[in-house]
């Protein structure tokens, strides 16, 4: 794995809120780079993207959304969990966070994932 923080990011004042990429990393790794037949890669990047806004990205070359949703046939309980902490952030008033995620490389077997999250704290 590797963690890239962008020099620009203040480590001392910057806040992230708590366990919102967790279930997203330790899905990246469960889900999707343990079910590999090779090793597996995984990177988490921080940006600054405003004066209070930072963009994290997850990026794995696991077996993708897709695969992983076949083996299971229902939805992750982490996809839950990570749905009702967005939400409550959100409305908290003290965060507006977005989340995308997308497939890296969807013509391939292991097609990856990347989970991209704006977080801004108001």
């Amino acid at each position: 794995y590797q963690i890239h923080l962008d020099s620009k990011i203040d480590v001392s004042k910057t806040k992230l809120p708590t366990m919102l990429l967790q279930p997203i990393i330790e899905n990246a790794v469960n889900h999707g780079i343990f079910n590999k037949h090779k090793n597996g890669n995984l990177s988490i990047h921080f940006y600054l993207e405003a004066m209070q806004s930072i963009k994290v990205e997850i990026i794995d070359d696991g077996v993708g959304f897709v695969n992983t949703k076949q083996k299971h046939k229902r939805k992750l309980k982490s996809s839950n969990v990570l749905e009702d902490r967005l939400k409550f952030l959100n409305q908290s008033g003290l965060w507006n966070i977005s989340y995308a995620r997308e497939e890296l490389t969807p013509k391939l077997i292991d097609k990856g994932n990347k989970a991209t999250f704006i977080i801004t704290q108001l």
